[in-house]
């Protein structure tokens, strides 16, 4: 529609008789800072334009003589200003605007007052203007829970859930879409986040966030974005050094605790695997600083970094159900603390070269370290078992057993993201020109450590009765308060003592991963003067992304030609009787006297012939988890924007080709290969018909059916995706938007990564050649959003919005027989020797549909009296449905997500309540048909306040999840088909409890 208009003959000459340019900038009077997304338009005719990131503007084509040049910035008062234009000149015009009231009375402790205001009204008009419908939160806005996660502030942008993992934000959906739908970029730019599997999935926890202005997400791409938001894409902006007409210091140091844990600064030992190894403090100092200046009016620069610095602790129970007998079948509980330490770093250049040219370049960076102790501890009442809902009897055979497992672990992961940027804007052509490099590391292991990342533990042939089981919320109501435990001759087993416990095993995990986002993108955009402003854009991008993983992780078996007294815990002196008992009663009412991982490192350094390396276990571990991909995302794109109705109806529209190659490397696995071949290429066999094997030694014969790495496949798709933006203003502060886009989702990494798996010859009634299909095409989605838009109508501002997506080509599994063309396309060695195989891969098949409606609004309560002013509440809500052939492929589908809360704003204190509410969310699918893993409903709330001491001094403090006693994340595992019992639905909670954060901050 819109590409019609540009050619229907609409005057391109410039306007005629004699004209000139108005140009300046637009500051903020309150603070001093200058103003994005200003609207600039000269009364009386169709000229307008919006602010750029360092508040100028440009105006070219004003017809010479008096001009009224008004700017309109939603949240404060609008501006006209008289100029004299003059032909042929330019004519310098800064700008101020200002909001009157008692802020400005008190402007000198009103710190607070004037950040939040700024930052609703930043988020705002940046909503406001865009081409498209997106929601814009800004980082200051909301509040801070100490833990640098970008998921705690894009929670409240309406349609998004947060998938956690412990109590940290771990991966974003967008209106039920699998998380790996989602694009995440970072100043425009795509941003590589440390996976320890190969998926799409951005890690929350993973984004720097040192010195954000605000995070955007685009719900409908116009053509100049990547087609690969089916979900979305988030963008988060970090803040210029030109923002500031001087110097700005800011501040915030703070500490992160639980409540319900003895508040001291002393080292205990809580047995986590920190960089004391086993002792910490569960108090510790974080801080953030930021600086921005503008050196003069051609350069400026900003930097920033992070110490973040958190104990955290979470509890576990696993309440383990039969769906059927609706009987406990195990009965565990999990010790998890943890230390996460977290260091981010930026910093930006901005240089003008001149009114018209300018470059600014960022590099930033962030490591999250983590050591994790995780100790469980479980009883499994075995075959046979009876019982009822608060009770469960092991059979009198005793084939029940008790368990130790740990999992000590260290995690690393660093990311640095470096962005190259050049602008042109010209009165008719603007040039934006953009480098990039995302570059992720994560290590995630034991490796280099005096600890065993696994060590499992156990007591065999056991009579086990659990009694007490309660249905409270409260994690120890959930398995039996007593146990009676003994032998099959009746002997009692004291099953909280580890000296008790037989070691069977420990293992090393060594796991390394790897990624690198690199791309180059150009924008051209020409602008074209007369009676209907109209543009055209065009451009292009290659994105080249790499990622690698290895896995060397080693097993290894204890003492296992000796007798079950040489491996009993107690007689090798692994336990430690101190390990955990401040954490109080963990199973059977009574403290455990745990294995020591570190203990039974030492027995490893010390008596090294005691642990027996599994070869063909590591062998595995190590081949079957060696990949690598190189995707490259090579488009280009046509777009045009025409203004009509006096600029109130704004149409974007156009089209987008993407191309994506792949090429990968994995795992070939070909059971065949370890048996011996006549010259034809064919099995010999022996007199029974069976294959005769090449090596009677198992790791020398998996050598030959394991292969690391040459499994390789080189695929690509491309297609062309329309999309059509409108955006008609019914007035100033009300908008109607209506968004069309063709999208894709590209396969998560783990379906295209290069695999081939063939079967053992004679074990099935078929022989099956199973093949990761690198050329699986992304499903495609038809998009569809209708909203309507306001800003500060009647002292309120929101959205309310309808959408649906009609999504297809779903990742079916396909079964074909065998043919030289097939086996060759997919890359199987000595293909002819498998055309009586069929081939087993995923092709593309099903479809989808997901409808939506949204609602967000924000209402100051101005009909209060002057002692409450300063009342604000707000609402999120999203409602999603989800239809169609395949609708299980929907991993990360939430049905419904709402966000509430209130706050109170005066100059010199705020008081802030949140609350997040998300419905069960289908996260998985189990190995079980019919089951699926979920994680439960979630409700985390909030309460803030925050007082200004001085201009340059506040204290604040924040309290997280108190109104339900601590946040509780809860893990189903069930058929919903089944109308199982709620309380046999529950696989684990973990209980984090309250969190306190307690800080101070300020600026200069």
């Amino acid at each position: 529609m819109t590409l019609a208009v540009l050619m229907a003959g609409t005057p391109l000459s410039a306007q005629s008789g004699a004209t000139g340019i108005v140009e300046g900038r637009v500051l903020n009077t309150v603070n001093g800072s200058y103003l994005e997304n200003v609207r600039i338009s000269i009364e009386g005719s169709a000229l307008a334009t919006t602010t750029d990131a360092n508040g100028a503007y440009r105006l070219a084509g004003v017809p010479a003589g008096e001009a009224r040049v008004r700017a309109a910035y939603v949240g404060l008062e609008p501006k006209i200003e008289v100029v004299d234009v003059r032909p042929g000149q330019t004519t310098m015009r800064d700008i101020g605007l200002s909001q009157t009231g008692e802020i400005l009375v008190m402007s000198e402790l009103s710190v607070i007052a004037s950040r939040e205001m700024n930052a609703q009204t930043l988020a705002l008009n940046e909503q406001r203007n865009a081409p498209n419908i997106k929601n814009v939160v800004a980082f200051d806005e909301y509040n801070y829970n100490g833990q640098g996660n970008v998921g705690d502030v894009i929670k409240f942008i309406p349609g998004m859930s947060v998938v956690y993992s412990g109590n940290v934000a771990s991966s974003l959906a967008v209106r039920g879409m699998p998380a790996y739908t989602t694009n995440m970029l970072m100043d425009g730019a795509p941003l590589g986040s440390g996976k320890i599997s190969p998926s799409r999935t951005a890690l929350a926890y993973g984004v720097p966030m040192s010195n954000v202005s605000r995070v955007e997400v685009n719900k409908v791409p116009t053509p100049d974005m990547p087609a690969s938001g089916m979900g979305s894409s988030i963008n988060i902006i970090t803040k210029s050094g030109f923002e500031r007409t001087r110097p700005l210091f800011t501040y915030n140091v703070y500490s992160l605790l639980r409540t319900d844990l003895p508040v001291t600064l002393e080292e205990v030992d809580v047995g986590t695997p920190s960089a004391q190894v086993s002792t910490i403090r569960r108090i510790m100092p974080s801080f953030d600083i930021a600086y921005m200046h503008p050196i003069n009016n051609k350069l400026a620069i900003s930097v920033s970094a992070s110490n973040i610095l958190n104990y955290s602790q979470g509890d576990v129970v696993y309440p383990r159900w039969n769906e059927d007998s609706l009987i406990q079948t195990s009965s565990g509980v999990r010790a998890s603390p943890g230390v996460q330490a977290t260091k981010d770093g930026r910093v930006g250049v901005e240089w003008k070269l001149d009114d018209r040219n300018e470059f600014s370049a960022s590099l930033l960076y962030r490591r999250r370290g983590s050591a994790d102790g995780v100790s469980t501890i479980s009883a499994n009442y075995g075959a046979g078992a009876t019982g009822d809902r608060t009770s469960t009897q092991g059979a009198s055979t005793g084939v029940g057993s008790l368990s130790q497992a740990f999992s000590w672990n260290q995690f690393d992961m660093d990311t640095t993201h470096g962005v190259f940027k050049y602008r042109h804007r010209g009165d008719r052509w603007k040039i934006d020109g953009q480098l990039s490099n995302s570059r992720s590391r994560t290590q995630y292991g034991s490796e280099g450590y005096p600890y065993f990342s696994g060590v499992s533990a156990s007591i065999s042939n056991l009579i086990i009765k659990g009694s007490g089981i309660g249905y409270g919320d409260e994690k120890y109501d959930l398995v039996p308060s007593a146990f009676t435990i003994t032998d099959r001759s009746g002997t009692p087993v004291d099953g909280n003592n580890g000296n008790n416990y037989t070691i069977t095993g420990a293992t090393t995990a060594s796991i390394e991963t790897e990624e690198t986002r690199s791309e180059a993108r150009f924008d051209l955009e020409r602008s074209f003067s007369g009676r209907i402003p109209i543009s055209i854009k065009f451009g292009g991008s290659l994105l080249v992304d790499t990622f690698e993983i290895a896995n060397n992780a080693r097993t290894f078996a204890f003492r296992p030609t000796g007798t079950a007294a040489d491996r009993l815990a107690g007689n090798n002196g692994l336990v430690n009787p101190a390990l955990h008992l401040d954490q109080g009663t963990l199973f059977g009412g009574r403290p455990v006297q745990w294995v020591s991982p570190i203990k039974v490192y030492d027995l490893f350094m010390t008596s090294p012939d005691y642990f027996v390396l599994n070869d063909l276990t590591t062998y595995r571990n190590r081949v079957n988890n060696s990949k690598e991909l190189t995707e490259t995302i090579t488009a280009g794109y046509l777009r045009g924007d025409v203004k009509l109705l006096e600029n109130r109806l704004w149409l974007i529209g156009g089209v987008r080709f993407e191309k994506t190659s792949d090429d990968g490397m994995g795992p070939l696995s070909d059971a065949t290969a370890k048996y011996v071949r006549d010259g034809s290429g064919n099995l010999v066999v022996d007199g029974a018909g069976k294959p005769v094997p090449i090596t009677t030694d198992p790791l020398q014969a998996e050598r030959l059916v394991l292969r690391e790495r040459e499994a390789r496949t080189k695929r690509s798709y491309d297609d062309l995706f329309p999309s059509l933006n409108a955006t008609y203003e019914i007035s100033e502060r009300l908008l109607a938007r209506f968004g069309f886009a063709s999208t894709i989702g590209r396969p998560d990494l783990g379906l295209v990564i290069p695999g081939i798996t063939v079967s053992e010859p004679g074990t099935t009634s078929q022989g099956t050649v199973t093949v990761v299909n690198t050329g699986l095409k992304p499903w495609t989605a038809n998009n569809y959003d209708l909203s309507l838009e306001s800003y500060f109508l009647k002292g309120g501002f929101g959205t309310i919005s309808v959408f649906q997506k009609d999504i297809k080509d779903f990742f079916t599994v396909v079964r074909t027989a065998a043919t030289p063309e097939l086996l060759a396309l997919y890359g199987v060695p000595s293909g002819e020797s498998y055309l009586n195989y069929d081939i087993v891969t995923r092709g593309n098949g099903g479809d989808a549909r997901v409808k939506g409606f949204e609602f967000s609004y924000k209402q100051a309560l101005t009909f209060l009296p002057a002692w409450a002013s300063g009342v604000q509440v707000f609402l999120n809500y999203t409602k999603n449905s989800l239809s169609g052939s395949t609708t299980a492929d929907f991993a990360q589908f939430n049905p419904e997500v709402m966000s509430w809360g209130a706050s109170l704003v005066r100059p010199r204190f705020i008081l802030k309540f949140t609350m997040v509410q998300q419905r069960e969310t289908r996260r998985s699918a189990t190995s079980v048909v019919g089951r699926s893993n979920f994680q439960g409903a979630i409700d985390r709330d909030t309460i803030a306040g925050e007082f200004q001491v001085t201009k340059h001094l506040s204290v604040y403090a924040q309290i997280n999840d108190l109104l339900a006693g601590g946040y509780k994340d809860k893990f189903l595992i069930y058929d919903p088909n089944k109308n199982a019992p709620d309380h046999v639905r529950l696989d684990r909670m973990i209980d984090h409890g309250i969190a306190l954060t307690v800080g101070i901050k300020g600026e200069f």
